[in-house]
C-alpha cells in the first residue's frame, strides 16, 4: 500500500497485479504482493531511496523493507518483430523483452487471463482488459490470446499452466489444452534454471501428484524428464504397477506438505527418482557388492538430470546421499556392521523418511518391520527409548512418536484415478463463483471473447481484501491464567567477611567493602583525554 500510494502521488499509475490479486479473489493467503506502474525504473528509484534496479534483459525495481522486498515492474507492451522473434523462419521464442507500455499492453501480453488482473487500491477497483474476472469465477486457465503463439513465445508458459491448475483446482479451456500438447517439444528451449525451478515448484507445491500426472498427460514429462517418463512407460509395459506407485509416493510427499512439513529439494528428487532407480538396482543387483557400486548406479540414474537443468551439487548431493542411506539400511542385515554408526550419520532422518513413504506405498510387512527397527534404533540414539524386543509397550511407544507408521497410511485408493477424458479439458458443470467480500458492481459487461483484445477495460468497484480472522474468544467458563512469572536474573555474590558492618555494604548483592583501618585510600587515577 505504501509503494502503491507514492507512486500515485508522484503522479505514476500504480496498481497491483498479477497472482496476488488473483489469490485475494479466491480467499488466499498471496505469497508476495507485486506492482506494475507507468514509472521507469530510474523514476522508481528517484522516489524511493531503499530501491534497487536489478536485472539484465528486463530491468526491475526492489523496493526493499528489512525482509520484505516488493517487486515492481514498469508496464511493458506486447513484443514485436524486432524483440528476438524470429518471424522468418518461424521461431517465436522471445530472446529480447524490454520495451516499455501501457496497462492495457501489459495486461495483454501477460501469460494467463486470471493473472492479467490489476488492482487499485486506492479506488478499490478490479481493472480487467482481458476477461480474467469470468474465468477466475469458472474455474478456468486460458492464455491471453492466441494459445499457439503463447506458448511457442514462452514454452516455459506451460510449466506454468500446469502449476496453476494444480494448485487453484481449476480446468483447462479445450484450445489451450490441446495447444499445451502440440508446444511441448518447444520445451527444450526452456532455460534450463527456469525449468528446474518450476520442476521444484511443482514437487513442493503440495500438489506434486496431479502436477505431474498432467505433464505425463500433456507430453511434457518426456520432454524435461525423459528418466521419468521412460520409467513409467516401461512399467505400464510390463504391468506391474510400479507407475502408480510413484504417483502414490508423490501423493505421500504432498501429504507431508499438508501436514506443515517442508522436505529439502533434494529429499523432494530422491522421491521423485526412487521408481528409476528401485528398477536398476533390480537390473543390477548382481553387480553391487559395496556402497561405492551404489553410488555409482545413483550418478548413472541421476547424472543426466543434473547436468542437463544445472542442477546445484548441494541439491544433487543430497538426493544421492539420502537414496544410498536408504538402499544401506536395507542391505544393513547382509553384513556385520554397527548400526548405531549409519544413524548418527548426516541424513539418516531423511533415509529413514524415504522408507517410510516406501512402506506406506508398497504395504510390505518386511518394509514395515524393517522401519520400526531402524527407527526404534533411532530413539536409542536420542535418548527417547531403548532396544528391548521385550517391552510389551514398545509397539505404542514408537508409534505415538513423530515419526509414526500411522501418519502415513494413503489418504485414498491410488489406483483410483481420472481417466485423460475426465481430466481437464472440460470445466465443471457448475463451478463456485469466486466471490469477495463485497458483491462486484460491473461498470460495463464483458465482451465476446474474439473482441476481448479490442476491448476496453472492465472495471469491478468495491473490492476488499479478506480480513485476518481474530481469535476465538474465550468461553467464561474458562478463567484466563497469568503466564509464570519469570525467574528473577542471579548475581553471583562475593563472600563477606565476618568482621564486615552493615554500615559499608553496597547494593546489587556485590558483598561488604571495608576501609582498612590507618591508611588512606589512593588518590583515583586520573583519565587522559584522548584526542
Amino acid at each position: 500500500m505504501h509503494v502503491v500510494e507514492r507512486l500515485q502521488r508522484f503522479g505514476h499509475a500504480a496498481y497491483l497485479v498479477g497472482g496476488c490479486v488473483r489469490d485475494l479473489l479466491l480467499r488466499r493467503e498471496p505469497k508476495d504482493y507485486d506492482v506494475a506502474t507507468s514509472a521507469r525504473p530510474r523514476q522508481i528509484r528517484r522516489v524511493f531511496r531503499n530501491c534497487r534496479i536489478i536485472g539484465r534483459r528486463f530491468k526491475l525495481a526492489h523496493v526493499v523493507f528489512g525482509e520484505e522486498i516488493i517487486e515492481t515492474s514498469t508496464f511493458r507492451t506486447i513484443p514485436s518483430a524486432s524483440s528476438g522473434a524470429g518471424v522468418d523462419d518461424g521461431d517465436l521464442l522471445i530472446t529480447s523483452d524490454n520495451e516499455f507500455g501501457t496497462a492495457e499492453e501489459d495486461a495483454q501480453r501477460r501469460d494467463f487471463t486470471v493473472n492479467a488482473l490489476f488492482y487499485d487500491p486506492a479506488r478499490r477497483e478490479v481493472i480487467d482488459y482481458v476477461g480474467g474476472l469470468e474465468d477466475l469465477g469458472a474455474g478456468l486457465i486460458r492464455t491471453v490470446g492466441d494459445p499457439q503463439i503463447r506458448f511457442r513465445e514462452d514454452p516455459v508458459r506451460i510449466l506454468r499452466a500446469i502449476k496453476f491448475a494444480s494448485r487453484l483446482d481449476f480446468h483447462f479451456e479445450p484450445e489451450t489444452f490441446q495447444a499445451m500438447q502440440d508446444c511441448a517439444p518447444h520445451l527444450e528451449k526452456g532455460a534450463p534454471p527456469r525449468v528446474l525451478e518450476e520442476i521444484l515448484r511443482l514437487l513442493r507445491s503440495g500438489k506434486a501428484e496431479s502436477a505431474f500426472r498432467l505433464l505425463d498427460d500433456s507430453g511434457s514429462l518426456s520432454v524435461i524428464l525423459p528418466e521419468i517418463h521412460a520409467f513409467l512407460r516401461s512399467a505400464r509395459q510390463a504391468g506391474d504397477g510400479e507407475d502408480e506407485l510413484l504417483f502414490a509416493s508423490l501423493r505421500e510427499l504432498d501429504r507431508r506438505f499438508a501436514e506443515g512439513e517442508d522436505p529439502s529439494a533434494g529429499f523432494c528428487l530422491a522421491v521423485l527418482f526412487s521408481g528409476p532407480v528401485r528398477r536398476a538396482l533390480i537390473r543390477r543387483a548382481s553387480d553391487l557388492r559395496s556402497p561405492m557400486d551404489l553410488l555409482v548406479l545413483l550418478d548413472q540414474v541421476m547424472e543426466d538430470f543434473a547436468e542437463r537443468t544445472r542442477l546445484s551439487r548441494r541439491d544433487s548431493g543430497n538426493a544421492r546421499r539420502f537414496t544410498l542411506l536408504r538402499q544401506r539400511i536395507e542391505r544393513s542385515g547382509r553384513r556385520r556392521q554397527r548400526p548405531l554408526a549409519l544413524v548418527r550419520q548426516e541424513g539418516f532422518d531423511e533415509a529413514l523418511d524415504l522408507l517410510a513413504i516406501e512402506c506406506a506405498t508398497r504395504r510390505d510387512p518386511a518394509l514395515r518391520e524393517l522401519y520400526l527397527e531402524w527407527h526404534e534404533r533411532r530413539l536409542q540414539v536420542l535418548g527417547e527409548g531403548g532396544f528391548d524386543r521385550s517391552d510389551p509397550t514398545r509397539r505404542e511407544r514408537l508409534l505415538s512418536s513423530p515419526r509414526a507408521l500411522d501418519r502415513l497410511e494413503p489418504l485414498h485408493d491410488s489406483s483410483a484415478r481420472a481417466t485423460p477424458a475426465q481430466l481437464r479439458p472440460e470445466p465443471p458443470s457448475a463451478p463456485p463463483p469466486a466471490a469477495p467480500s463485497k458483491v462486484l458492481k460491473v461498470a460495463k459487461p464483458a465482451p465476446p471473447s474474439a473482441e476481448r483484445a479490442k476491448a476496453k477495460p472492465r472495471v469491478a468497484r468495491a473490492i476488499e481484501t479478506p480480513q485476518p480472522q481474530s481469535p476465538p474468544a474465550v468461553p467464561p467458563s474458562a478463567p484466563l491464567q497469568a503466564p509464570p512469572p519469570r525467574p528473577a536474573v542471579q548475581i553471583a555474590e562475593k563472600p563477606a567477611p565476618p568482621s564486615a558492618s552493615a554500615a559499608g555494604e553496597l547494593p546489587f548483592g556485590y558483598g561488604v567493602f571495608e576501609e582498612p583501618r590507618g591508611e588512606k585510600p589512593p588518590a583515583p587515577r586520573p583519565l587522559r583525554k584522548r584526542r
